[in-house]
């Protein structure tokens, strides 16, 4: 059976950075730019930043207009509840609806995730990169087959979670370009200017305390060829955005291959568009050049 899959990212966010940009979720972007089209019917992306207020009255009315099969949920730590109390609505109005949650609490609280209350509404969940596990995942929904297999995926057995295995981390090469065509949230902004999300590297070879990406993917730095992300930015631009947001957890880890982007960008007329990045201090430092 073709699914029909609906994508939602949570509403809440920190006050500093709403104030100054209201940018989409890449990941779900790219679960779905990875999907295999011939399991799928319909996805829809939903960024409830974009929508805030009557956020229940919100989903009811995109579950009885899409009425899907599957439900992936992204969230955060501080945004977990959220997706819980949206997975409880969820249920309530179609059982049958099956929920999956991914991102970063998923990833790193997945046994505390098993042994909580509210685990009767979450179906799955998706750890680590999600792009091969949840396509996977929808193939085996799909054609009714075993699940135990999936790395990164855990699922229920008796109302239990199981956990299956992490996978190696991915090579970005095989990565598909993200799918911007399925969201029906609009109006994305980074300090006024029509805006949105493209990604260059993942992970960061540092170890400060406060960070989650060594438990995300170990101190480890992968770069996506810099012609994929030249088109990339080229297809995101043709939507008429003035600003881009590249969301690597540290771009400035390899300063070559940054020098390289900005070249690039610059030889292929990108530079109209106003860039933004987050990085460590250390790796500006480290190469004036660049910032130049």
């Amino acid at each position: 059976m073709k699914q029909r899959i609906l994508l939602l990212s949570m509403p809440n966010y920190t006050v500093g950075f709403y104030k100054g940009m209201r940018v989409p979720s890449l990941g779900l972007s790219s679960l779905s730019g990875n999907l295999d089209a011939s399991f799928l019917e319909r996805v829809i992306i939903a960024d409830l930043l974009m929508v805030q207020h009557n956020i229940k009255n919100y989903i009811i009315k995109l579950l009885k207009r899409f009425h899907p099969h599957i439900l992936g949920l992204t969230c955060m730590s501080f945004q977990y509840e959220t997706a819980v109390q949206i997975a409880k609505i969820v249920k309530q109005f179609k059982k049958e609806i099956v929920i999956v949650f991914g991102g970063y609490h998923p990833t790193l609280a997945y046994g505390l995730i098993s042994e909580s209350k509210e685990k009767k509404y979450i179906d799955y969940l998706v750890r680590c990169e999600g792009e091969v596990a949840f396509n996977r995942l929808i193939k085996a929904l799909s054609n009714n087959d075993d699940v135990t297999k999936i790395s990164n995926l855990s699922f229920k057995e008796k109302g239990n979670f199981v956990h299956n295995p992490r996978q190696t981390i991915l090579d970005l090469e095989n990565i598909k370009l993200p799918d911007r065509s399925s969201r029906i949230t609009k109006h994305y902004s980074i300090f006024g200017k029509k805006a949105d999300v493209v990604e260059t590297s993942r992970g960061c070879t540092m170890s400060c305390d406060f960070c989650c990406m060594p438990q995300m993917y170990g101190r480890t730095f992968r770069k996506y060829p810099i012609e994929r992300v030249i088109e990339d930015i080229k297809l995101a631009s043709q939507n008429g955005v003035k600003a881009l947001f590249f969301i690597d957890d540290n771009i400035f880890v390899d300063p070559a291959h940054l020098e390289e982007l900005c070249e690039q960008i610059i030889k292929n007329g990108l530079n109209h568009i106003d860039y933004t990045i987050q990085a460590s201090v250390a790796g500006i430092a480290r190469d004036p050049k660049l910032i130049e």
